[in-house]
């Protein structure tokens, strides 16, 4: 089985990006993916299909409050996603 992780700002529809990124795990959950959100705003519905949802708030410049080892955005096909968030301050 698949496991994706999106890694943005927004999963919802009606905000660009946020609308792809909505359609993309949706259909990965239909096709019994398991699928991880680390976003600000996330779409109920796709919390009733079974998403995971970590939440991640931007901070005061309108970056996540979260580093990442692999970069920020897009979505990405992982093995172990808790060994691959780090955060060094």
């Amino acid at each position: 089985m698949i496991h994706l992780a999106f890694i943005t700002h927004n999963v919802i529809p009606g905000d660009g990006q946020g609308r792809v990124n909505f359609e993309l795990a949706r259909y990965f959950l239909l096709r019994g993916a398991t699928v991880t959100l680390f976003a600000d705003k996330v779409d109920r519905r796709l919390l009733e299909m079974g998403a995971s949802w970590v939440p991640v708030h931007t901070g005061r410049w309108g970056k996540p409050s979260i580093c990442t080892k692999s970069g920020a955005s897009g979505s990405f096909r992982i093995a172990s996603w808790p060994r691959w968030i780090t955060c060094s301050t």
